[in-house]
């Protein structure tokens, strides 16, 4: 008589949940301790302490999704139970289906006890707050014991199954990051693309939750998830991988316990894949490691990621066959492979998809920069500014053009410089007065350009550029022309006002002056309130004109003699008040302006209040009282300090 097999049996399902207690244990009296207990130690917090123990959450949901996974599916991994586990009168779905709701309900019913416990600990009076957590932690539960449960179907061995599941997690973070860093050794001014971040944040399900379970509250004060979608798209997700392990388990071959790839057809993907991650991975650490090793030359690179590529094949096919012997029948997968590793090489190298290629004209909506260090080191030292000006926007383009045009000896210029060497070279000149100085003749700067299109994309590039004083009077040059951008009239008050608020309001002026009785510089403040807007309003006027703010790329003679060795410093304030409900302190911020000579405005209105004279010093006159060093300015390091 032919017996009947079940799609779902009991038993099973109840010995699973008693032979694995442990684990749905522990994850219980955990939260246990985050959650109820919590609540009932302080209930005037409990929406706050709910949905900040999310991320906290999430890496629950990692780890012991896995581990309900193993516990579950652990009778795959060896020849004698698996054998006998199919003896069972329980269908193949049935015996998937038994073992993935038991190994799900390990963390679904913790979650509903906790949600219960929490409510009796003092959460009655907001079960919005309970359920908004309930609803989330149990779909995060779900995506990745899914995941764990799909990454199980792969793989016949047990100690594999964890090592596939972390790197999967991660794996497309890591990839990209990796391949970012070998594409800025190819190409020229490469800093990233949108796509492949965003690609890396999806693919990385527990950076990508971790960020999206935050919480905000309303100005009626109902707290709510700002990234309760993303909660569910990976819920739907998780489905989804539940019913492909289902389908891979229908077809899984029960002679594969033990086999790393237990999916035939997935082998060729897992050697190849290892390939590809030591090539890219390993060998990129490789080169930037032991980069004085070395020769120069982009085509050099090729080497460690051949090596490594090579390696990487050699230990997955040992690990799919289970044996040291595979050089002989092996080598013509390793040279197609190689082959395949050259030619992207050679593509990406060659630049033949165009990458220094300067974006059209009419795409381009606004352009962002970023990078370059400038002096004097007031509040633009650092520059950050957007430009939305046809014309800026032209001379931005026909910067880029020089650039790519000229992208190989640039490239080669800066080749040893690393972050934090500008590589300047001095040499003897004279100021205006006859006066013998050392001025910067040469120097190296970062310079990063985000272009916004009309169509949304981000078009990004970052460049390591020489920089020379005799090419100022060449305007066609990259640096002439990088100078005419940062003094443009847009540059200069976004370089300076970019950081203020909405309704901040001038509580605070001083200027650092000279003492000749103490023959030291102090500060001395302007406590006049008509007096601080009369100054403010004398800056922002020169500024608009031009004749103050004037950024300088050289320690040149012209940066000594216009630049004063005195600062304006603008302090401005917002009450916490007027900031909104979430706001725990005033807000404030200081911006420094040095002053320069041709600030007629500002300057005017200083010596209205009693400020001219011997109290206002420029660089050249500063140097000439003994201040300052050869090869750097001390307000630079003080700035930096």
């Amino acid at each position: 008589m032919r017996s009947v097999k079940s799609c779902f049996n009991p038993t099973l399902f109840r010995k699973n949940i008693t032979r694995f207690w442990p684990i749905w244990g522990v994850y219980l009296v955990l939260w246990l301790l985050v959650l109820p207990l919590q609540i009932l130690h302080s209930p005037a917090h409990l929406s706050t302490l709910v949905l900040s123990s999310l991320p906290f959450g999430v890496g629950m949901a990692v780890f012991f999704g896995l581990l309900s996974a193993m516990a579950v599916f652990s009778y795959l991994y060896n020849n004698r139970s698996v054998q006998l586990m199919h003896a069972l009168p329980i269908t193949r779905e049935g015996l998937f289906l038994t073992n993935y709701l038991s190994g799900l309900a390990f963390l679904l019913l913790p979650n509903a006890l906790i949600f219960l416990l929490s409510l009796l600990a003092g959460g009655y009076p907001y079960p919005g707050v309970l359920v908004l957590w309930l609803a989330a932690q149990s779909l995060i539960a779900l995506f990745f014991y899914s995941f764990a449960v799909f990454c199980a179907m792969f793989t016949g061995n047990l100690l594999a199954l964890p090592i596939f599941y972390g790197i999967l997690n991660w794996l497309v973070m890591g990839v990209v990051f990796v391949v970012n860093a070998l594409l800025r050794e190819l190409l020229f001014g490469f800093w990233g693309t949108t796509w492949m971040d965003s690609v890396a944040e999806w693919f990385t399900p527990v950076s990508r939750l971790v960020r999206a379970v935050r919480y905000d509250v309303t100005s009626s004060g109902v707290y709510y998830l700002t990234g309760m979608p993303a909660v569910l798209l990976y819920a739907l997700v998780g489905v989804l991988l539940a019913v492909a392990a289902l389908l891979i388990y229908r077809k899984r071959r029960l002679e594969t316990a033990g086999d790393v790839v237990s999916v035939r057809q997935m082998r060729p993907v897992f050697k190849y894949g290892v390939a590809f991650c030591a090539a890219v991975v390993v060998g990129t650490w490789f080169y930037q490691t032991f980069r004085s090793l070395f020769p120069r030359g982009n085509w050099v690179i090729l080497l460690p990621l051949l090596v490594w590529g090579a390696a990487g094949y050699f230990v997955a096919d040992m690990l799919l066959k289970k044996t040291f012997r595979v050089f002989a029948r092996s080598w013509r997968g390793l040279v197609a492979f190689s082959l395949v590793l050259v030619a992207a090489f050679a593509v990406t190298d060659l630049d033949l998809f165009g990458f220094n290629r300067v974006p059209k004209r009419s795409d381009v909506v606004s352009v962002s920069i970023s990078g370059v260090n400038t002096m004097p080191y007031d509040a633009a030292n650092s520059v950050f500014f957007t430009l939305t000006d046809p014309a800026d926007i032209d001379t931005v383009l026909q910067l880029q053009g020089v650039i790519s045009a000229n992208k190989n000896t640039l490239r080669t210029e800066t080749a040893n410089t690393d972050r934090y060497d500008y590589n300047t070279s001095w040499r003897e000149g004279t100021l205006s007065d006859g006066t013998v100085a050392d001025l910067e003749h040469t120097a190296t700067t970062d310079l990063m350009l985000r272009y916004t299109l009309a169509d949304g994309r981000e078009i990004r590039r970052q460049y390591r550029l020489p920089l020379y004083a005799d090419a100022l009077t060449d305007p066609g040059s990259v640096t002439a022309l990088l100078d005419d951008i940062l003094n443009r009239p847009a540059s200069l008050a976004q370089g300076y006002w970019s950081s203020l608020i909405k309704g901040a309001s001038l509580a605070y002026t001083s200027l650092n002056i000279y003492d000749s009785t103490e023959q030291d510089y102090i500060t001395a403040t302007i406590s006049n309130q008509a007096d601080r807007d009369r100054l403010l309003a004398a800056v922002q006027a020169d500024m608009t004109a031009g004749r103050i703010g004037r950024r300088y790329l050289f320690q040149n003679a012209e940066r000594y003699e216009n630049c004063y060795y005195n600062d304006l410093a603008f302090t401005f304030f917002v009450p916490k008040s007027s900031l909104g409900s979430n706001a725990t302190e005033d807000w404030t911020t200081t911006i420094p302006v040095t002053l320069q000579t041709t600030a007629t405005e500002t300057l005017k209105v200083l010596r209205e209040l009693g400020y001219s004279g011997d109290q206002l010093v420029t660089w050249a006159e500063y140097r000439q009282q003994g201040g300052g060093e050869k090869y750097s300015d001390p307000k630079a390091v003080e700035s930096i300090g």
